[in-house]
C-alpha cells in the first residue's frame, strides 16, 4: 500500500486478519501452525504462532489437547449480532419483515 494510508497499515494486524481467514476457511477441521503457514505462503512460523496466541487471547481462537488450531464462536456470535441488526434496520426504516 501506498500513500498517505501506508502509515496506518500494521504488517501484524493484517496477519493476524489472514490467519482468522484461513481458520474460516474449514471451521470444524482444527489446522497446525505448520499447514497455517504453508497455506498463508510468506510468514513465519513464530509470526503465524503469535497472531495464534493474540487470538486465543482474545477468545477468538483456541487450541485443541493435539495442538491443532481452530475459531471458537466467538466470531459467529457477532455476526449474528450484526445479522440482528441489519434485521432490525430494514424492520424499522424499510418496513420489511
Amino acid at each position: 500500500m501506498s500513500g498517505p494510508e501506508a502509515g496506518y497499515v500494521s504488517a501484524p494486524a493484517q496477519l493476524l486478519l489472514r490467519v482468522i481467514e484461513e481458520l474460516s476457511l474449514r471451521p470444524l477441521e482444527p489446522s497446525s501452525v505448520a499447514s497455517i503457514v504453508e497455506n498463508l505462503g510468506e510468514s513465519s512460523r513464530d509470526q503465524v504462532f503469535r497472531s495464534l496466541k493474540n487470538l486465543e487471547h482474545a477468545g477468538w481462537a483456541e487450541q485443541t489437547p493435539a495442538g491443532l488450531w481452530r475459531l471458537t464462536d466467538r466470531p459467529t456470535l457477532m455476526a449474528e449480532r450484526v445479522r440482528l441488526a441489519l434485521a432490525d434496520f430494514l424492520r424499522r426504516h424499510l418496513g420489511a419483515a
